[in-house]
Parts: structure tokens; sequence; C-alpha cells
């Protein structure tokens, strides 16, 4: 024990004042990127000092307002993905557990899913009266600075499912639930 504490003792006694003084250089290289430009003042909703790249170009739109748009077009997104599952479940017992036949399903799938969105977007771009780039360019700046999504939002089931069985001869549709 006593043969490290002396190997340390050396170390340090060989930098001798070096070390403080790279401390404080480090330090102050460090502090200065950190923070804003002078005479700019920084709020509580900052981005978690998350910054845009250099010549990112935002929607000429408030930034409430976009992160509104990014939430609908989140949820617009997680309905259709469930919609998808619901008319062409992913997870299917009776399908066959070999790779190609999961691919295709999987591409079936997709096609399904970006049809729907295919609809959605393009209304939901018009009601906001931006085009189908700005809601991408949305889309990428709330990915880039990490913005919370809204919570997952839950689809109406159309049909049966097998937890919740549709209704038997002589039951209504208020009985069966």
């Amino acid at each position: 024990m006593g043969r490290f504490s002396r190997v340390l003792r050396r170390q340090a006694i060989d930098r001798g004042p070096l070390l403080p003084i790279a401390a404080l250089l480090l330090a102050a290289v460090l502090g200065a990127g950190c923070g804003e430009e002078l005479g700019t003042t920084s709020t509580v909703d900052d981005n978690g000092g998350l910054l845009l790249p250099p010549g990112f170009k935002t929607v000429d739109l408030p930034v409430e307002t976009r992160k509104a748009i990014f939430r609908e077009v989140h949820i617009a997104r997680s309905l259709a993905v469930q919609e998808a599952n619901q008319k062409l479940p992913l997870e299917d017992p009776a399908l066959p557990k070999t790779h190609d036949v999961y691919q295709k399903r999987s591409a079936e799938h997709r096609a399904m899913f970006e049809g729907i969105l295919a609809k959605t977007l393009p209304a939901l771009a018009e009601r906001h009266k931006i085009s189908m780039a700005d809601l991408a360019q949305i889309e990428e700046e709330a990915r880039r600075l990490r913005w919370n999504p809204p919570e997952e939002p839950k689809l109406e089931e159309v049909g049966p499912t097998p937890e919740k069985p549709g209704p038997t001869r002589g039951e209504t549709k208020e009985e069966a639930m």
C-alpha cells in the first residue's frame, strides 16, 4: 500500500503547479461555450440546452404553434399505427413463424400505415395552412430538440377483438359491453 501512495505523491509533485492552472484553463474554455450570446436571456423552457445546427431554418410560426402542430402530427402517426395494427396485426398467432412471411406482412403493414398517413397529414397541413415540407421541418425540429410527445391516444376499436368479443346472438352491442 505504501508503494502506491509514494507513486501517487511523486506524480503530484512532478506535475507541480501545472495541474491547478490546467484545471482553471479547462473550466474557462468549457464555461465560455456553455453560455448564451451577450444580451440574450435564458428561459426555463429552452429545450434543455439543445441547439439546432447552424443553417437550420425553422418554419415561420411561433414556437408554441409549432409544438402544437408537432403534437397533432405525433397523435396522427400513433393512431395510424394503431389502425394498421387493428386491420393487419403483425403478431398474428395464425401466421406461420418464418422470416419471409413476417417480411411480407411487415411490408403490407407499412403500406397500410403510409396510406393512412397519406390521408391524414395533408389534411392536417391544410388546416394549419402550411405545406407538407413545413410539416416535415417541424417534425425534424422536434426530433433534434427532443420535444416531449403527448400521451399515446387510444384508437376506438371498430370490431370484435380477442380481448373484447362482439355480441352473441340475441345480445345487443350495449349488453355485450
